[in-house]
């Protein structure tokens, strides 16, 4: 467990390798099937239902830090952890309730916000929309379940489950896009994910549940607790859907499905490549807890060293894949991807925020989150200075050079403050 590349992190890079592998296949099967606005509205289904992360509230991370804590005190002794289970067993009820809440909100905000586009005539919308954000949610209250099998059962078997979920997701959708199904593809790929995580993870997740069983839930008192608790980090998490999507979605306001269609299409590709780059440190996030649980502090600062040094490395490659791209003259991407300057500066803000929440998510999984007001103002900051640019900006760059000035400044600040936390941890451990 000391090494970078352990099961979990095997697995987790072959489940976000898969995306990365996959996902160009499906990017040009996008934009050879549907038209510039079609896919504007795709991909700001995906930013859309993103939202769903101001009601999550944080919650799924509180209960892998919870989770973690319990098998490191001895998930069988209930007498001694009584407090650790109640909120494992809150966060289950909470996800049940915000999954049945999004169908209704976010299904009602996609429709206020698709009708005022000038294109939404020309593209069959409403009833894709429908699908896609009733199994999405649904999805999402399983994601405890999914936690529970990483931390009491295998870490490993849960990112080859996630492995195996991305494979059948990229055949549903390659299959419907080829059939002319147009933005039904997400719905049907919405409806087989949702019944793969019922399969893989809800059963297995009772059997876990049923260890602690005897534990009545005080709701009102855990819900108190809970967020009095953690109300640093559940308000990083709230505000940070501003910074993660404000961008896109103020380029499909301003600017229109089309020109969205483009920005999010080369967008996604960048993404790409940085959830695996992630996936080195995110993977292990289990690990870490427990390490910082249990005071092996050394033990899991030197495996996030290398982690976060692997991540780096393997996101890299995205400035060759641009000057690929810039200089391949491609029939297929004219009009669908943005010119090779935005490129540069989209892959270098990326990576700003790559190793910046690498450094975040470390120091997030010991109690207390040193990162609270830098993250709080870059949450706030970002999208303000944004929305102030983009009513004089000419075109996307000036906002993308914008975000990276901003997110250099985090960057520096947040490496700063990790690097104070590290000292701490390593102090502590002396004495």
């Amino acid at each position: 467990m000391n090494s970078a590349f352990d099961g979990a992190s095997l697995w987790g890079g072959v489940s976000a390798f898969l995306r990365l592998m996959l996902g160009p296949i499906t990017l040009l099967l996008v934009a050879y099937k549907l038209t510039p606005a079609e896919m504007g509205f795709y991909f700001q289904f995906f930013s859309l239902y993103a939202f769903q992360q101001v009601f999550e509230g944080g919650v799924g991370f509180l209960l892998l830090r919870y989770c973690s804590r319990l098998k490191a005190s001895g998930v069988e002794d209930v007498r001694n952890n009584l407090e650790l289970i109640e909120k494992i067993n809150f966060s289950l009820v909470w996800y049940r309730i915000i999954s049945i809440i999004l169908i209704l909100a976010l299904g009602f905000s996609g429709f206020y916000i698709f009708i005022g586009d000038q294109f939404q005539s020309t593209v069959s919308w409403e009833v894709p929309w429908v699908i896609y954000i009733v199994f999405s949610c649904l999805t999402l209250g399983l994601y405890p379940y999914s936690i529970l099998n990483e931390v009491f059962y295998s870490a490993a078997e849960v990112y080859k489950k996630r492995a195996f979920v991305n494979l059948a997701q990229f055949v549903v959708i390659s299959l419907s896009l080829l059939l002319d199904m147009k933005l039904f593809a997400l719905s049907l790929s919405a409806i087989f994910v949702f019944i793969l995580s019922r399969f893989l993870y809800y059963n297995s997740g009772l059997l876990i549940l049923k260890r602690f069983a005897s534990v009545s839930l005080k709701f009102s008192n855990v819900f108190r607790v809970y967020f009095v608790e953690n109300w640093k980090l559940i308000l990083v998490w709230v505000t940070g859907y501003f910074y993660w999507f404000s961008l896109p979605l103020l380029i499909f306001v301003m600017e229109g499905s089309k020109v969205s269609g483009a920005f999010s299409f080369t967008n996604s590709i960048v993404l790409a490549i940085s959830t695996l780059a992630s996936m080195m440190v995110i993977a292990k996030a289990a690990f870490f807890s427990e390490r910082l649980s249990s005071g092996c502090f050394l033990q899991a600062i030197d495996v996030f060293r290398k982690s976060n040094f692997w991540s780096i490395v393997l996101y890299l490659p995205t400035f060759i894949l641009i000057f690929i791209i810039d200089f391949s003259d491609i029939s297929l991407l004219k009009g669908k991807i943005v010119e090779g300057s935005v490129l540069f500066f989209l892959a270098l803000n990326q990576l700003c925020v790559l190793v910046f929440s690498n450094l975040a998510f470390f120091c997030r999984l010991k109690e207390g989150d040193p990162f609270f007001w830098v993250s709080m103002c870059s949450n706030i900051l970002t999208p303000v200075v944004l929305l102030i640019f983009s009513s004089t900006a000419d075109g996307v760059l000036v906002l993308i050079v914008t975000s990276l000035i901003l997110n250099l400044f985090y960057l520096i600040y947040g490496y700063l403050i990790y690097k104070g936390f590290v000292k701490d941890l390593i102090i502590g451990d002396d004495f």
